[in-house]
């Protein structure tokens, strides 16, 4: 029995040593019988020069006994399967702790992305991914990274702990792909390693070489060339790369010493954004040395940045100086930011004693609420970076209102959209100087704020994103809305059939009793509401096979009425639709099928079009506006809810077991504003309904669109 497990465990380890074991055993099984301890000796001492081979290896490999690390052929790829879907995987390796707020780099951008998008866009999961746990690497690994630099170490580190260390892949199915949306390199690395699609989001300051050295790190060849080598690699395969700003772009190919003529540079950039801040009170005067300053009369300028070459903290001082000569101001200077190994910070503590204006040099982070409170405080935000990407808190100063002071290369430049940056160029100090004495401070930060929420909002932030989403469904097979040959045939002769007529759409909400039935309107029923008692319908709408409630498909079917019956193309919700054995063939004409689009509407960037004789009706998680885009496209100049409660007690005080998704009463906010801005015409309104909160947003657009 013992030599019969340690066999298992040899066979599980190395499938060579399975084969020799299972050959010899067939072909002689007694001479077996009589020797295997010779021969398990022979397996044993196989099995171990296996392992000495392993463990000498030179390569460097993440997950080497995973086979799902393979990267499938690309051939094996292209076939496209109209009922796939995907999962979007956003990552970035660092740790998120909200204690501290958002951080800059691709922390704080991964958090805004899920604070942004949520948990899900147009149906498609949004999932997460920071490096949330400490783990112990494997032997081989550690071995094989020992001695490089610590960012060649952290890229594989992250590649292994994609590939092994997170609950996504059990996700990955026949019919669900998985996209990541990298924020670094060693977490596009392990997707790359794992056969996935990715797109990578380049957050460092140019080249990752050129950004260490900046820092004031030292690198040897072999760190040089694994990080060219990941650079290389990851670059090369991304679906795309992308960039938070042209400059950044730019700074990256002044700076790369990889060959990129097959990259796949995205045209635009996808701007970094900053949330809406509530600051706590807290008490920075002693940390920052501001007892004594007489606010009053002295001007306060702030910057925040590492003290390396690339940020340019050390360009500072003879502009401050220049700007004190000129005009006799008191000036003080709050610089934050991580010391490294650059030599700066030491060299302007050295210096400090001989500069016109006061100062505060902090060598190290500072948690976000207290930044938020120093760029309250201050009047200017100043940065002199000799390289610049787009710094976040150069947006925070923005939100804040606050006059800006920037160095005139790479994302610098996007900021300045209406005149409202003041730049530093090519160290032209003269002219910046004459422009801080010729502009109200006030004034300069009041058009800062408009700039930052008319550009650089999350709004913005959504927008461009979702743009690369977008691709990467498109890149699946997957799209949003299409033409649609069943509504073409089949809603066609509704078109304006109703021009001027009034529409009651009922739900079963509670409301729904408040309505006194009148027999000059058509009435609408969506699901189970068609069997309310007070009312004769002329329509039902329904696309779900019912469940959870006393009535049948034959009870639908039976009810003398023109019936809609939705069908599902939406991969994610097509199993709870109806299907065509579900109700009777169409002999008496009665039964008119629609088409919904593929995947579901999405209120923060979708338009809404009612011509669905052409494209599918929009599915926006409630039949209630499949009704209400019929409603529109028949010509019903006065449509009136009833029992549009999204509540849990239906008319009569029956208690409602569904849950409504959140989505709803946006989409139909979204919906209410669409039809307003078509033809303002058009009556949309609430006859009654039970929720406060739509009926006042109803009312609210009515008064102001």
């Amino acid at each position: 029995m013992g030599l019969q497990k340690i066999y298992h465990f040899l066979a599980e380890e190395n499938e060579t040593i399975k084969t020799i074991y299972d050959k010899v055993k067939a072909n002689n099984r007694s001479h077996f019988e009589k020797n295997r301890c010779r021969y398990w000796l022979f397996l044993l001492s196989l099995n171990w020069q296996y392992r000495i081979l392993m463990r000498n290896t030179k390569s460097i490999e993440i997950s080497s006994q995973n086979t799902n690390a393979y990267k499938l052929p690309p051939v094996l790829l292209e076939k496209k399967d109209s009922n796939k879907t995907i999962e979007v995987v956003s990552c970035a390796f660092r740790k998120h702790e909200p204690q501290k707020g958002l951080t800059g780099g691709p922390n704080g951008v991964l958090a805004t992305e899920r604070e942004v998008f949520g948990d899900m866009y147009h149906g498609i999961y949004m999932r997460y991914i920071f490096h949330s746990k400490e783990i112990r690497y494997p032997m081989h690994l550690e071995k094989a990274l020992a001695g490089l630099a610590h960012m060649v170490r952290i890229n594989f580190y992250a590649a292994y702990y994609l590939e092994n260390c997170v609950d996504c892949w059990s996700r990955m199915s026949d019919s669900t792909e998985l996209f990541f949306v990298c924020h670094d390199l060693g977490f596009a690395y392990g997707a790359y390693l794992r056969g996935c699609k990715y797109v990578l989001i380049w957050h460092t300051q140019g080249s990752m070489i050129n950004e260490r050295e900046s820092f004031g790190e030292v690198l040897s060849e072999r760190d040089k060339d694994l990080l060219n080598y990941l650079e290389q690699v990851v670059f090369e395969n991304a679906e795309e790369v992308y960039f938070p700003s042209k400059g950044a772009k730019k700074a990256y190919l002044d700076t790369t010493q990889i060959n990129v003529e097959n990259v796949r540079f995205s045209a635009e950039p996808l701007y970094n954004t900053i949330s809406d801040k509530k600051i706590e009170p807290i008490n920075i005067s002693k940390k920052f040395h501001l007892e004594s300053i007489d606010r009053a009369n002295t001007d306060i300028f702030l910057s925040v940045g590492d003290f390396s070459e690339n940020k340019g903290l050390d360009r500072i001082p003879p502009i401050l100086n220049a700007y004190v000569k000129a005009t006799g101001k008191n000036v003080y200077w709050i610089a934050i930011g991580s010391r490294h190994l650059a030599g700066i910070y030491e060299k302007l503590c050295s210096e400090k004693d001989n500069w016109l204006f006061e100062s505060s040099l902090y060598g190290e982070r500072v948690e976000h609420n207290t930044l938020l409170q120093l760029v309250e405080y201050t009047d200017y935000y100043i940065m002199m970076q000799r390289h610049s990407i787009f710094d976040l808190s150069t947006l925070e100063a923005m939100q804040a209102g606050k006059a800006i002071v920037l160095s005139a290369v790479g994302g610098n430049l996007e900021i300045n959209r209406e005149s409202n940056v003041i730049f530093v160029e090519d160290n032209n100090i003269e002219k910046a100087i004459q422009q801080l004495k010729e502009r109200d401070k006030c004034e300069l930060g009041e058009l800062n704020r408009k700039v930052f929420y008319q550009y650089f909002s999350k709004k913005s932030f959504f927008k461009e994103y979702a743009k690369m989403i977008d691709k990467a469904a498109l890149s699946y097979g997957i799209v949003f809305n299409r033409n649609s040959e069943i509504n073409k045939r089949e809603l066609t002769p509704w078109k304006n059939r109703y021009y001027g007529k009034k529409v009651v759409i009922c739900g079963a909400g509670q409301s729904l009793d408040a309505y006194q039935y009148n027999r000059d309107y058509i009435h609408i029923a969506l699901n189970r509401t068609l069997f309310y008692e007070n009312i004769q319908f002329d329509f039902v709408f329904m696309q779900d096979y019912p469940r959870n409630q006393p009535y049948t498909m034959e009870d639908y079917n039976r009810y003398p009425c023109t019936k809609f019956y939705g069908i599902i193309t939406n991969s994610g919700t097509k199993n709870i639709g109806l299907r065509k054995e579900d109700y009777h063939d169409r002999d008496d004409g009665n039964i008119i099928n629609y088409e919904l689009a593929p995947m579901w509407y999405d209120y923060r960037v979708d338009s809404i079009k009612f011509n669905i004789d052409e494209q599918c009706v929009l599915d926006a998680k409630s039949v209630v506006f499949s009704a209400i885009q019929f409603a529109v496209f028949a010509g019903f100049r006065e449509i009136i809810l009833y029992g549009i409660d999204f509540s849990d007690t239906n008319y009569g005080g029956e208690k409602n077991p569904n849950k409504y998704n959140n989505a709803v009463i946006n989409n139909l906010i979204a919906f209410k504003k669409a039809i307003k801005k078509l033809d303002p015409k058009i009556l949309f309104k609430f006859g009654s309904t039970k929720n406060d909160y739509l009926l006042k947003k109803f009312q609210y657009i009515d008064k102001n669109m």
